[in-house]
């Protein structure tokens, strides 16, 4: 199951799996950041390393030292400790609002969401927009003081399937805001639920289906859900967590121009840690 990654909600506040397999701006980034921490694994702190080496290296450690007080401020989502709050829109903390898109009038593709869960549970579904020129990519004062490289702004907008209702069809439009000088497009479908009462919010937040140009008209997923624990000591609420059945992201891709999306979330009584 693909879930949210902290260090991407750092810059990017999508999904791990939209930018592995909707979109290519981090991956080059991410590939040399990975190369240079192997290699300070492997030389640091080999007195044969040249003095340019040595600066990378501790270049690179120290954005890994610091990765946690940027996830702090990012707000990212963690697993029983910090959780998320509903919001019909949130933009990504390296937006400008300069670059704001303006609402189109007449949007017409339209992506409709529509499927089952038990009654229990509330369901979030957000479209994630991001920004195609990169002009326009930017990054937080934060980001920018630890070196993170400047990135596509984005825009989620949001719905809920509030708990006591189990069917549900909901229309989102693909085309809400006009591209402008930015290039503004949606990349993917996430998804965040609970159990309210028993949960004190989304455990985390994962991809339903990523969009792109060539997708699909019609695609279905179906989640089973169980309450889990993080260890039988802890002393904090169960989790709610919803893995996807037979799952691949090749197969879940959505046509950019609109379609369908069959969702059905189940409750499994198993419970696991």
């Amino acid at each position: 199951m693909y879930r949210a990654n902290v260090g991407q909600f750092l810059t990017f506040d999508i999904a791990g799996w939209i930018v592995d397999n909707s979109i290519e701006f981090f991956q080059s980034d991410r590939a040399a950041a990975t190369a240079t921490t192997m290699h300070c694994q492997i030389s640091w702190p080999s007195s044969k390393a040249s003095r340019g080496t040595k600066m990378i290296c501790r270049r690179n450690l120290m954005r890994l030292a610091i990765l946690p007080v940027l996830c702090a401020f990012a707000g990212s989502v963690h697993a029983g400790r910090v959780t998320e709050s509903f919001r019909e829109r949130s933009e990504g903390p390296q937006n400008r609002g300069i670059d704001r898109p303006s609402i189109n009038p007449t949007p017409h593709k339209t992506l409709l969401l529509v499927g089952h869960k038990d009654p229990r549970i509330e369901v979030w579904f957000k479209v994630t927009y991001i920004t195609r020129n990169e002009a326009c990519r930017s990054q937080t004062v934060v980001g920018r003081l630890a070196g993170a490289p400047e990135v596509p702004q984005s825009i989620n907008d949001s719905v809920r399937v509030p708990a006591g209702q189990s069917k549900f069809a909901i229309p989102l439009f693909l085309d809400r805001y006009i591209p402008g000088r930015c290039g503004w497009y949606p990349v993917g479908v996430l998804h965040a639920e609970f159990e309210p009462g028993v949960n004190i919010g989304p455990a985390d937040t994962s991809g339903v289906a990523p969009i792109r140009a060539e997708g699909k008209r019609s695609v279905g997923l179906t989640w089973i859900c169980r309450q889990t624990m993080e260890s039988p000591q802890s002393q904090e609420k169960p989790q709610l967590r919803c893995d996807a059945v037979d799952y691949s992201v090749s197969d879940t891709i959505v046509s950019a121009e609109g379609g369908t999306i069959t969702v059905d979330f189940s409750m499994t009584s198993a419970s696991g840690e």
